[in-house]
């Protein structure tokens, strides 16, 4: 759990970046997983780049062999 003063600061950063972002400035409390992932997209990215996203999230990310069940 987060104490009252994560919480607010946390409150505090996500504000000051929707602000920036409604003001199109850059970002002052910048997501750091955003910089090192190669999947990442815009959020006005058309349908065909977010397809391409998810097929190399696919790659990085592959689901686990599904468990063999024997009697």
């Amino acid at each position: 759990m987060k104490t009252a003063e994560q919480t607010a600061r946390a409150e505090a950063e996500r504000l000051a970046n929707e602000q920036a972002a409604a003001d199109g400035n850059a970002l002052p409390f910048p997501n750091p997983w955003d910089a090192i992932d190669p999947t990442k997209v815009s959020q006005d990215a058309s349908p065909e780049e977010l397809q391409e996203s998810y097929l190399r999230w696919s790659q990085l990310c592959r689901k686990r062999p599904r468990k063999v069940h024997l009697l």
